[in-house]
């Protein structure tokens, strides 16, 4: 369907306005580097004042959530954005931070945050993130990013921008708020824990960054002990114990290690629930593995637990419960 008349002076006025913007605020380049393109040291206000005086700020206003919107639908898309599209992204994003009557709104920021590549747009996008968007309005975006993503880079990019774009929020949301918003993310996640390789290890920063948001508002509610099930398996004459997510069935803690060694039980685990702090690992492992197949054989011959958290080479050791002890 070819575009309406109306459609087509919209384009074009949009298209004029970007042009208009980049001839007033593109330096020349540097000798010898004749593709780069700069941004001169005209001040915003008079970049707008110039603006002004061929367009109504409607129009302006206008031309820039295009040109956004044409920046992001295309990386969304897997399709690279070339060098001009990428500068005129930024002086676009400048002008709207730095022009009140061009503000953003948030629901165009949230869009850009899971639409943009997250570590192209990480610099200039970021001002808008803490001045727009709250803490579960952040997360939200990513969620609705991970959950739609065609494009294994595109869904990369929602992983890895948690850890990016959180530290800039300065709005906090309630507590029930970023609970829901947090635990919809840790699920998604926990979805796509086997598939890290193919995002570049973008999982395992997301979970990094989720650990992160649960350490600053500690006032969110922890997974309950109950939430997690073991299982032993009896693999290659090796025996293995894992723990799993009652609700998903995904992999919470690996077991690499459980062996009783002069009284003290060695436990080594990795966490790869988002939801649950490292730190926290222990009392799941005591609760699910311990307790359901160590209290009449490993436990009863130990005097101490020794956990080894083998992502962050930290170790956590706690006696025996009296008991699990056998009677002297």
């Amino acid at each position: 369907m070819s575009p309406t008349h109306n459609e087509a002076d919209f384009k074009q006025t949009s298209e004029l306005v970007i042009a208009r913007l980049l001839s007033h605020w593109t330096r020349p380049a540097e000798a010898g580097n004749v593709h780069e393109l700069r941004r001169s040291s005209l001040a915003t206000s008079a970049v707008l004042d110039v603006l002004l005086k061929e367009f109504s700020l409607v129009a302006i206003r206008s031309a820039l959530e295009t040109c956004l919107r044409e920046t992001a639908d295309t990386q969304w898309r897997g399709a690279a954005t070339t060098r001009p599209q990428n500068f005129a992204t930024d002086c676009c994003l400048l002008l709207a931070r730095e022009a009140p009557s061009l503000a953003l709104t948030p629901e165009l920021v949230q869009e850009l945050v899971y639409k943009v590549d997250s570590i192209l747009g990480a610099t200039a996008l970021a001002p808008h993130v803490e001045r727009h968007l709250d803490e579960a309005q952040l997360v939200d975006a990513l969620t609705l990013g991970v959950r739609t993503a065609k494009v294994n880079d595109c869904r990369a990019s929602c992983l890895n921008a948690l850890g990016i774009y959180y530290r800039q929020v300065k709005s906090r949301s309630d507590t029930a708020s970023l609970q829901r918003s947090l635990q919809a993310f840790e699920h998604e996640v926990r979805r796509f824990r086997g598939y890290d390789s193919e995002y570049f290890g973008a999982v395992r920063a997301a979970r990094r960054a989720a650990w992160a948001v649960r350490r600053r508002r500690t006032e969110l509610r922890q997974p309950s002990k109950h939430d997690f099930v073991a299982y032993r398996d009896e693999h290659d004459q090796a025996l293995v114990y894992v723990v799993q997510r009652r609700d998903d069935a995904e992999l919470a803690v690996a077991i690499t290690r459980f062996e009783l060694s002069e009284r003290t039980l060695r436990i080594s685990y990795e966490c790869f629930d988002p939801a649950l702090l490292p730190e926290f690992a222990p009392d799941v492992i005591e609760a699910s593995v311990l307790q359901v197949y160590a209290q009449d054989t490993y436990l009863t011959f130990a005097d101490e637990i020794e956990f080894f958290d083998t992502q962050h080479e930290q170790t956590h050791t706690r006696p025996v419960p009296l008991s699990h002890r056998l009677p002297t």
